[in-house]
């Protein structure tokens, strides 16, 4: 459950990824084998407590993981090996998350920053089905951007994000509106 506070308006809403770094934390090395050199996705987080995440190799930066011939639904004389590519550089996760909501809130140097824990309920990658992860987290520019700091053992994994605009649409309040 996702407590009130600044860090959580703060969160809501939508989320581009504008870096994203794997790096050894025994040597300070970057891990280039991750999702790629510079990954693409979004973020997206609810009020009532849910995120989800899609995280890709980059369309510009690495296309040869991003076979654009692929289509959906998938045809039978489609090569697996292309398909191989495009899951073993993508990865989509989702499920409730909580917050360190502290009284008054805790601030870092330009915004709100505590600590976030995800727990996947889905994911296109099965072993973090039913996985927690825990992660840093620091806003700035007024929460137009946060970056998110994730330990995996020897490795840290440091994601940089920018606010995507408001893009509400009106939920319709009766059928007949549903329907025009």
């Amino acid at each position: 459950m996702v407590k009130s506070c600044k860090a959580l308006n703060c969160f809501i809403g939508a989320w581009v990824i504008i870096n994203a770094t794997l790096t050894n934390k025994t040597t300070d090395d970057p891990i280039p084998e991750w999702h790629s050199v510079h990954p693409g996705g979004i973020s997206l987080y609810t009020q009532s407590g849910y995120s989800s995440f899609t995280i890709t190799a980059n369309d510009t930066t690495q296309s040869d993981f991003r076979p654009r011939e692929l289509s959906l639904p998938a045809h039978p004389n489609d090569p697996d090996s292309r398909w191989a590519l495009v899951g073993k550089h993508s990865l989509t996760a989702g499920g409730p998350f909580e917050l360190s909501c502290e009284p008054g809130g805790h601030w870092g140097h330009h915004g709100p920053a505590g600590y976030m824990l995800n727990h996947y309920t889905t994911a296109t990658l099965p072993s973090w089905v039913g996985v927690s992860v825990n992660s840093t987290y620091n806003f700035y520019n007024t929460c137009k951007i946060h970056v998110l700091l994730t330990s995996f053992g020897d490795l840290l994994e440091t994601v940089y994000y920018r606010r995507l605009p408001d893009h509400t649409v009106p939920i319709p309040k009766t059928e007949s509106e549903f329907s025009d």
